[in-house]
């Protein structure tokens, strides 16, 4: 009786090590979801951030270009009046 009394005490004291253990494993999942959720988050606005750059930045793409075809075509009419004056 002795003996079964012993191996249901190493028993419990398992159990609760387990039971305590599984806690801790829980606490530890919850921080990591939240810490994982939050840079997940951070990741988010920037990629958000850089999209809206870009697509400011892509609309002056057609001025760009244009201002650098009237330099040239200013630039061919001044030699060609330079040359041919």
């Amino acid at each position: 009786m002795a003996t079964a009394t012993k191996k249901t005490a190493r028993d419990d004291a398992e159990i609760e090590r387990i039971v305590h253990e599984t806690e801790k494993f829980k606490a530890e999942t919850a921080r990591l979801a939240a810490e994982t959720s939050f840079k997940l988050q951070v990741e988010v606005a920037r990629i958000v951030a850089e999209t809206e750059k870009i697509n400011r930045e892509r609309s002056l793409y057609p001025a760009v270009i244009l201002s650098g075809l009237i330099a040239a075509i200013s630039a061919a009419i001044a030699l060609a009046l330079r040359y041919l004056a």
